[in-house]
């Protein structure tokens, strides 16, 4: 009889928890759409006149919204991408002003940078990682098994 109760009790146990990594995934993958999203709304316009920058941010962002719905959708590519969307976002490297083609909206660029203006003309360039995209692939990494089920 004891057996029987315990055994009700851990599998309402483990029950919750289960809902509480789906929620957990939910808000991380959550958090990861509204980011791409915010990207691509941002640098849409930029992106249609051809700025380079801009096009790579908004390639990105699309990744981030597949990934989100591939996750939503209970697809097993789909951590596999957000993964990579987190993982692309590492090396950041900006030749001009606009920024680099790998930030996304929420970015914290740890970098060393140049620029040298020579008359009218200047030159900008910076190299050095995206804090941002570590953080969140270190975040799915120790999060994948919530996506596996």
């Amino acid at each position: 009889m004891t057996t029987q109760t315990w055994d009700a009790d851990l599998e309402a146990d483990l029950e919750e928890a289960r809902r509480r990594d789906a929620r957990g995934a939910l808000l991380l993958i959550g958090l990861i759409v509204l980011i791409g999203a915010a990207s691509v709304i941002a640098d849409g316009s930029r992106a249609l006149a051809g700025d380079v920058p801009a096009i790579g941010r908004v390639m990105l962002g699309f990744l981030a919204v597949v990934a989100g719905i591939a996750v939503r959708l209970q697809y097993v590519v789909g951590w596999r991408l957000a993964a990579a969307w987190a993982a692309l976002q590492i090396p950041f490297v900006a030749w001009s002003l606009a920024g680099s083609p790998t930030s996304q909206a929420l970015m914290m660029p740890f970098t060393i940078a140049s620029t040298v203006t020579v008359g009218q003309h200047s030159d900008h360039f910076a190299i050095g990682i995206n804090l941002a995209g570590v953080i969140f692939l270190v975040w799915l990494t120790a999060w994948r098994y919530r996506f596996n089920r």
